[in-house]
């Protein structure tokens, strides 16, 4: 049923034809061509940083109401639980990667859609993880990720 409703969305998406892109948008890099990933590069340094992970530093790129869902719940909903969650895993796991560059990427409007690959644990135990989704947009920051995730096994980064 997820994968549907997913479908039916990216279709929806892509049916709507090309959007302008946003100011912030053309002045990122060919290597980051959406908001989301331009944070996903910050993120991807920050996750080996002890104390990157800080109210301010999200704030550049979310809402302070931004709200992440992943598989249909919400996890995160305002910057201080953004903030407590990812120290958390800074804590707890000995590594994270957003694979970059996304396997696919596009934005609609307001909304970036993504299709992407995360690595994480240790090097004896290493997960991988598919995720596609999107993220939504509210002058310029990201307000939501809605993300779908299903776990790869017997792979290694």
């Amino acid at each position: 049923m997820r994968v549907l409703i997913l479908t039916a969305v990216l279709t929806m998406a892509m049916a709507t034809g090309p959007t302008q892109r946003s100011a912030q948008a053309d002045q990122m890099s060919p290597q980051d061509p959406t908001v989301l990933s331009a944070m996903f590069r910050w993120w991807n340094d920050a996750i080996d940083q002890e104390g990157a992970f800080t109210r301010d530093a999200f704030a550049r790129d979310y809402t302070d109401d931004a709200r992440l869902v992943i598989n249909n719940r919400l996890v995160l909903n305002g910057l201080d639980q953004w903030v407590s969650h990812f120290r958390r895993i800074q804590d707890e796991t000995e590594y994270v990667e957003i694979r970059l560059p996304f396997e696919e990427e596009f934005q609609a409007g307001d909304k970036v859609f993504t299709h992407h690959i995360i690595w994480s644990g240790s090097p004896d135990r290493p997960d991988k993880m598919q995720v596609m989704g999107y993220a939504e947009l509210k002058n310029e920051k990201i307000s939501l990720i809605n993300f779908v995730r299903v776990p790869l096994t017997g792979s290694r980064p």
